[in-house]
């Protein structure tokens, strides 16, 4: 053998097991969910909870919703999440929490306050409850 050909074939003999060990050590991670809300029109003072360690924080437009998600509104707040064609707005001193949001179905619930839901489309497939 060559001396490049053997100063190659150490080098990929070296590098190999730390790039394997290097692949296992990455986590998978799930695919996210093609539908998801979106905050589209705010009023007030609104909160957004999107996970335990950051709590509540104050909302901006457009954020993303999701399974898990939540949204409050204090004294003379209004906020409305759009999901494709659909609308679900909430009046103040409302708590609207997002338990599920995939592709297949929207599940939340209405912990306090008042609730407008604006179905355009109905796919078929879609049911609502009260």
């Amino acid at each position: 053998m060559t001396k490049p050909l053997l100063q190659r074939l150490r080098h990929f003999l070296c590098v190999a097991p730390f790039a394997a060990l290097l692949s296992l050590s990455v986590p998978a991670f799930a695919e996210p969910p093609s539908r998801v809300g979106r905050l589209s029109f705010m009023q007030g003072e609104v909160s957004f909870f999107m996970d335990r360690d950051e709590g509540w924080r104050r909302a901006e437009l457009n954020f993303p919703v999701s399974s898990e998600n939540s949204l409050s509104t204090e004294n003379g707040g209004r906020a409305e999440v759009r999901i494709g064609a659909s609308a679900l707005r909430i009046d103040d001193r409302s708590i609207l929490d997002f338990v599920r949001l995939d592709d297949n179905e929207t599940l939340a619930f209405l912990q306090r306050g008042t609730l407008n839901l604006r179905i355009r489309t109905d796919d078929g497939g879609d049911r609502s409850e009260r």
